[in-house]
């Protein structure tokens, strides 16, 4: 089980049509885990929506980069105990960012969320894309939680 706190900043209005699909990415995205050996206790996480000035804020001050991004992954470090639900740690998507790229990408809203969204969540349990081999796996695991939410591969 994988569960995903929602927040809102202040001046957003709770959607529940990404609440609803945090639900489905967070089902499929267990299922995957599993089906592949990795996922071995209950994790939760926390995800804040928010907008570019608030994300510029924190990319500015955790990661030295001063500007407004479409995600953030800020994983916990807490150690894994055997029988305990397990904090994977924080994410955090600025809404006005990617529905700017959606339309860029001429992707929904709803797609381009889920894909941002799973590719946190792996995040936090340490894949990375630093390397080409790295960057496979986890594309990989990406497209096929995708497929199975319906959505297209995102990097065609």
């Amino acid at each position: 089980m994988l569960s995903i706190t929602i927040h809102y900043a202040e001046h957003l209005t709770k959607n529940d049509e990404l609440e609803e699909l945090s639900s489905k990415v967070s089902k499929q995205l267990v299922k995957q885990l599993k089906d592949q050996g990795q996922l071995l206790v209950a994790a939760e996480t926390t995800l804040l929506i928010t907008d570019n000035k608030a994300i510029q804020e924190l990319n500015a001050k955790f990661r030295k980069k001063a500007q407004a991004t479409n995600i953030l992954s800020f994983p916990s470090g807490e150690p894994y105990i055997a029988g305990q639900n397990y904090y994977l740690g924080d994410l955090v998507i600025s809404l006005e960012y990617i529905i700017k790229e959606a339309e860029q990408q001429d992707k929904s809203l709803a797609a381009h969320f889920a894909h941002l969204l799973i590719h946190g969540i792996l995040h936090l349990f340490d894949f990375t894309h630093d390397e080409a081999e790295h960057a496979a796996e986890m594309e990989s695991l990406e497209i096929a939680i995708l497929k199975e939410l319906s959505i297209k591969n995102p990097y065609q």
